[in-house]
């Protein structure tokens, strides 16, 4: 979808603000906060490898912009050892916390390969009047592994009504307590382009799934054919806890404020037993 005209300041400063995670300034304590859902596919079974589909809603009513987002996954899952981020993630350090225009300089160094999750945002951006809904695109891409976790890459790009990219860097590492691992995305300000300090943005929904069935690697043969394929998505634990497994959700805002929200997946029923040749071949992409 094409962009409407606009000058390029303030349409890469608008969508730079809704990537940015604009999210409400309310207090932790208030249950409407912020909501979390959390959910298997419909075919997952425990210890087999599926897709992970997380939707946060955040209240429109206040605003303050958010510095950090963490999501805690239950104990058990295995998104590193899964057979996503097959490849790495490398774009220039110039890229982070910038507007840019023009996404292939942002994807460079970012293959089909690291992809981990796919998804969408809504935000709302207020300038007192009008108030604009902005939709977007999100992909988290695995980036270097080192010692203390995965580093990975958070890219969005701005869909409607303006278009523009945004890179973050953020690490995926182990947790503790009923949660395995946690995924940490650093959202630091966007260049304040607007001459008005009042104006703002607010994030209202993510959703977004790792290991999605709409992602698809590619390599080539031996013969130099391309072969494509669904990745395998994060691994579930063999046995889930009673009540289903559990999910965190933590937005630290710029005014001090944390927001939480928690959830839990339904469990899904134990893998059935493997004959021989099971697994043998990834999945393959539909062409």
């Amino acid at each position: 979808m094409t962009a409407p005209r606009c000058p390029r300041a303030l349409g890469a400063a608008v969508a730079g603000l809704v990537l940015a995670g604009a999210v409400p300034a309310v207090s932790a304590a208030s249950p409407a906060a912020m909501r979390l859902k959390a959910s298997v596919a419909a075919d997952a079974r425990l210890g087999e490898p599926t897709a992970l589909r997380l939707q946060l809603h955040l209240d429109r009513r206040r605003g303050a912009v958010a510095r950090r987002l963490t999501l805690r996954y239950a104990a058990g899952i295995d998104i590193i050892g899964s057979g996503l981020g097959l490849a790495t993630c490398r774009p220039s350090p110039a890229t982070f916390a910038a507007v840019a225009i023009d996404p292939l300089p942002v994807r460079a160094g970012c293959p089909a390969n690291a992809v981990i999750a796919i998804g969408r945002a809504r935000g709302q951006i207020r300038l007192h009047p009008p108030t604009i809904t902005q939709t977007a695109t999100f992909t988290l891409l695995a980036g270097p592994l080192d010692p203390t976790g995965l580093k990975v890459v958070g890219l969005v790009t701005g869909i409607n009504p303006f278009g523009a990219n945004l890179v973050y860097a953020g690490m995926v590492t182990a947790d503790r307590g009923p949660f395995g691992g946690r995924i940490d995305v650093a959202l630091p300000r966007i260049p304040d382009v607007f001459p008005d300090d009042t104006s703002d943005v607010a994030l209202l929904d993510v959703d977004a799934t790792i290991g999605s069935k709409a992602i698809v690697y590619q390599r080539r043969d031996r013969r130099g054919r391309v072969r494509r394929w669904h990745p395998d998505g994060p691994i579930l634990p063999a046995r889930c806890p009673r009540g289903g497994l559990p999910f965190r959700a933590e937005v630290l805002l710029s005014d001090g404020a944390t927001i939480t929200a928690t959830a839990r997946a339904t469990c899904p029923p134990r893998a059935r037993p493997r004959t021989p040749g099971d697994g043998a071949e990834p999945r393959a992409a539909s062409r």
